[in-house]
């Protein structure tokens, strides 16, 4: 019996501690939330040059980011430049070979037994060549100076987030509100560019499912259908009044005219 009680309490303890540990996650995710909508409404707010509290935001449900082709694209553009180095190495080895090539040929000229006229021709050519030659040269040892320098720099790993957390925000404007998605580093709690975001392919995976257009997505919405219909009635009035207005000022201009008022040329003082 004693035994069985002791069971029941433990039982009962374990559960009571299952529970205060799933209210105390629950109360930490709710506060972490809290903090990812702050920042997705200040980003969306000045974006849009709206207030904070014209940006809803929905429920955040987070994803993991599988960045494996963005890595290996970064790694690629590594061996890609490794290969430029190479390759302008090899021309410039040969654009070396050529301006000797030149310069012995216009030394050749200048030592040469010929007439003036022909030497002057032969040397104004292969001067040009030498200039072109020279500027070839040049520009291949800066870019490869420029690649070495970049290479021998140690390669950085872009910090792509390991999680995506994404939300739909609607922003309100005075007529109607634009529908988005946000998208947060649920590491660091800051909202990622849009930009960046459409790099990642969960990214892409969630804008496909989620703005899907026969789902139910619409990047806009009317806040008030009414509205537009009151705004076209007002346009359409005040269209009517001023062609009114400018009618009845004709008439009343040609009357005066009729009857030889001031405005008539048969006028006189």
């Amino acid at each position: 019996m004693k035994l069985q009680k002791w069971l029941y309490k433990a039982s009962v303890w374990c559960m009571a501690g299952a529970l205060a540990l799933t209210m105390s996650a629950t109360s930490a995710q709710a506060e972490t939330n809290e903090l990812w909508t702050k920042a997705a409404q200040k980003a969306l707010a000045e974006a849009n040059k709206v207030e904070p509290e014209q940006v809803k935001i929905s429920e955040w449900t987070v994803v993991p980011n599988d960045t494996t082709a963005l890595e290996q694209e970064a790694r690629d553009k590594q061996s890609q430049k490794q290969a430029d180095l190479q390759a302008k190495r090899q021309e410039l080895r040969e654009a070396e070979l050529k301006l000797q090539s030149v310069q012995n040929e216009l030394t050749s000229i200048q030592q040469a037994t010929l007439s003036q006229e022909s030497k002057a021709l032969l040397t104004e050519t292969y001067s040009k060549q030498l200039d072109e030659a020279k500027k070839a040269v040049e520009s291949l040892q800066k870019e490869i100076e420029s690649l070495e320098n970049e290479l021998s720099k140690p390669a950085e790993t872009p910090d792509y987030p390991k999680e995506i957390a994404y939300a739909v925000a609607s922003i309100k404007h005075f007529s109607y509100t634009l529908h988005k998605l946000v998208y947060v580093d649920p590491s660091n709690g800051k909202v990622i560019p849009e930009a960046q975001a459409n790099s990642y392919q969960a990214v892409k995976e969630i804008n496909k499912q989620v703005k899907n257009p026969d789902a139910g997505w619409k990047d806009s919405s009317l806040n008030n259908g009414m509205a537009v219909t009151y705004l076209l009635i007002f346009l359409i009035a005040s269209y009517l009044l001023l062609f009114r207005t400018e009618r009845h000022s004709r008439q009343s201009e040609a009357l005066i005219r009729a009857r030889g008022g001031v405005h008539s040329n048969t006028f006189t003082a």
